[in-house]
This record gives C-alpha cells, structure tokens and sequence, in this order.
C-alpha cells in the first residue's frame, strides 16, 4: 500500500509513533505511557528512535528521504545478522535468550563492524555495515542491540543498568556491556530499570553538536520534558527540566500577550516570581484596554499597592479626558457622572485641588 506522498512520514508506523508521543503529557498515566511505548519498542525501535531525534532533537537532515534511505542500511543490517547467524550456527539449532544475545555481542563487537564515540547522533549507527563502521554512544549501542533482539524475543525479558553517566543491557543478572562487547558485572550502579527507560535515556542525552538542528518550540520541549518524567528514574534531573519547559512555554505565551495560557504554564513551573509577573502584565493589558475593575482584581491577588495607584491613575486620566472639551456649566452637567467619578479617584489618590474643583463645578450644575 501506498503512504501519501505529501505526508511527513514514511509510513503508518512513524505517524503512529509521532502521535503517541503527542498525546503524552504530564497527566498521562504512567503504566499507559509504558505500555504503549512497550508496543512501539518491541514493532521497531529505530523507527521510535529515528522519529524521537527528528521530533525532539529538531536534527535536519532526518528529512524523510535521508529516513527511508536509514531504513534501507537497517535492512542491510538485518541481512548482514541473517547472514552472520548462519554462519555461526548450525541450521537446526534453537537459541534462548542468553545465546541470542550473545550472538548479537559478537556479531556487533568492536573488532567486526562497531566503533563508541561520545555524543553523536543515533543515525550515524544505521549505515551498511559492509561498507564503513557504525559509529555511536552507549545508549545508541544499547538501543541497536534491543532492536535486534526485538526481532525474535519479548524486549521485556532485557532490562538496563544504570551506572554513573552509562547505561547497558542487564540480562538475569549479568551485564552485556554493548560498547566493548563484553560480558560483566558492574558492582557500582544507580538502578536497574525496565526497558522502556531507553527512551528518556536518548531524550535525556546529550545532542550531536556536529549536527545542524531546527529551533525547536517551546511546546515541543515540553513535550520532552513530559514524556523523560514519565519514565526516568533521573527524578531530580526530569523533575527540574519539565519546570524549566513549563518557564519556557509560559514566558512564549507571555510574549504573544496570551496571559491565561502563560499563567497555567507558570503555575505548572511553581515559580512564584513569574507567576506575579503575569499577573501584573495582564494587570496592566487591562488598564491599557480600558478595563480598570479587571486590572484592579489582579493587583489585588498580587497585594501591588504600585499597581492600584497606577489604575487609579490611568482611570482618572481616562475620564479627564472626557470633560476636557467641557467650558460651560451645560458642558459640565451632562458629565455629571464622570465628575463624581473623577472626585472619588482623586480622593484615592489625594488630589487635593483636583477636589476642590469638581466640588465647585458639582455645585453649581
């Protein structure tokens, strides 16, 4: 079947993926984000991944094209596994978990097709591996390696171990340490973790600096930042960037004047400061759109004694104007209700001669 031309996408799957990671959000609850994210790891986590970077990373050569053609050397990959499988085994033989992962070991060490290097982008990991090396990162590795497991065993029976600023496969208790290709046991460790924390691990990782990115949008960010909460054991880490992209969501709309928005997103990042901040900008939009009781009600939530007495202010300026074409006593009388207005505004702000001169012309109208 044919995928639309005109879409983004490749294909139904990456649409599937994007959407997905679209609905997710901060509210999302946490055993639906993992089962759903489950599903998408164990169908094809490259093309996760790949959307992941394209999405969230904003790296533009992830163009569709370059996609597909990624697509293509991953199943140069699978061929080249096949192909390597057959060779190491005997045609009859079953494996089990712990053999089939060690045949990937093998088939993915550094001495045969793999290359570490800190901080690149996960594609560079897609090429032919007949023709040059794959380069990338410990999680990069880590995530190639649940992808060729995917293809014949459950990726729930893998979990990951989390050292220090490192991650690798855990496997009934031992360690494959996918970068060096090695068997071990690491006895420093932060957690041991479901499979699914390889997405927020990517997420969390650190960008390929090498690569030319889109500026990505605020909400796109935030997007981010709630699906790494959602999943990572990082809390500290995930906790403090998702109140960092809702500060940045919030001061986006602040921008565009978009107040209730801006104030929901503030609330979200518990600043304080800047909540007040929204609320006296609005304050403000009010007093300058003519809307002095509403403006005066957020000065009041915010105890701005500052932003009352500008209120009063512009209010009186506002009605001053409106006598100031007044020069006869029938002037004045059909701004009968403008002039006790003027008074009271005056009275709260103590001006004294202003005062005196409504009394006067009040008393002769």
């Amino acid at each position: 079947m044919l995928f639309n031309a005109f879409s983004r996408f490749t294909d139904p799957f990456e649409k599937k993926v994007y959407k997905t990671f679209l609905r997710i959000s901060s509210k999302t609850h946490p055993i639906d984000v993992k089962s759903n994210l489950r599903s998408l790891i164990q169908a094809d986590l490259i093309r996760t991944n790949l959307i992941l970077e394209w999405k969230f990373k904003g790296y533009k050569n992830l163009k569709k094209s370059y996609r597909k053609k990624l697509y293509e050397n991953v199943e140069r990959l699978k061929e080249e596994f096949e192909s390597y499988q057959a060779t190491e085994l005997p045609s009859d033989q079953s494996l089990k978990q712990r053999e089939y992962l060690d045949l990937i070991r093998r088939f993915l060490h550094p001495t045969r097709c793999l290359r570490y290097q800190q901080g690149v982008s996960f594609h560079k990991l897609l090429r032919d591996p007949s023709v040059e090396k794959l380069i990338g990162d410990c999680n990069q590795i880590t995530t190639l390696y649940i992808y060729l497991y995917s293809l014949k065993f459950p990726v729930q029976d893998l979990q990951l171990k989390v050292p220090e600023g490192h991650v690798c496969l855990h496997f009934r208790g031992e360690d494959l340490e996918t970068t060096t290709g090695v068997w071990t046991t690491h006895e420093k460790f932060k957690r041991i973790t479901n499979i699914e924390e390889i997405i927020p691990i990517n997420l969390l990782d650190i960008p390929d600096y090498a690569e030319k990115k889109f500026d990505l949008s605020s909400l796109t960010k935030l997007k981010a930042a709630e699906l790494a909460y959602k999943l990572s054991g990082e809390r500290k880490l995930v906790e403090h960037n998702l109140r960092v992209a809702y500060h940045n969501c919030s001061i986006d709309y602040l921008k565009q004047q978009n107040y209730s928005t801006a104030l929901r997103y503030a609330k979200a990042s518990e600043n304080q400061k800047l909540i007040k901040k929204i609320i006296y900008d609005q304050a403000v939009y009010w007093v300058d759109k003519g809307s002095f009781s509403r403006a005066r009600k957020n000065f009041k939530k915010i105890k701005s004694d500052k932003g009352l007495k500008y209120a009063d202010q512009q209010e009186l300026n506002y009605y001053l104007k409106k006598i100031d074409h007044c020069k006869t006593v029938t002037d004045y009388r059909a701004k009968r209700s403008e002039l006790k207005t003027i008074k009271r505004l005056a009275q709260k702000l103590g001006r004294k001669k202003l005062i005196q001169f409504c009394d006067e012309v009040l008393g002769k109208i």
